[in-house]
């Protein structure tokens, strides 16, 4: 049996320049430009068998 680490950084940047959506049917509009960032790290063991 073998052990790895496994270790992820993931970074999302979205821009929205015109953003539309419907919340409980009824359609909201907005030419702000909205930006969403997300980071996220992710650390996890991994199990090898072999058989």
């Amino acid at each position: 049996m073998n052990v790895e680490l496994l270790i992820s950084k993931n970074i999302i940047n979205a821009i929205y320049t015109k953003y539309s959506r419907t919340l409980m049917g009824v359609p909201e509009y907005t030419d702000r430009v909205i930006q969403l960032k997300q980071d996220l790290n992710t650390i996890g063991i991994g199990f090898i068998y072999d058989f």
